[in-house]
């Protein structure tokens, strides 16, 4: 759930790169996100 909102929120920043980029790209941001998440929480 937590991570479907998450994706909703970047996929738009990462819709032009190639399949396997976007991959990369959206761990990477994923994992930043939650670590300002942890950071504030």
């Amino acid at each position: 759930m937590f991570r479907l909102h998450v994706a909703k929120h970047l996929l738009p920043q990462i819709g032009h790169m190639p399949q396997l980029e976007k991959t990369i790209e959206f761990n990477r941001l994923v994992e930043a996100f939650l670590e300002k998440s942890q950071v504030t929480a």
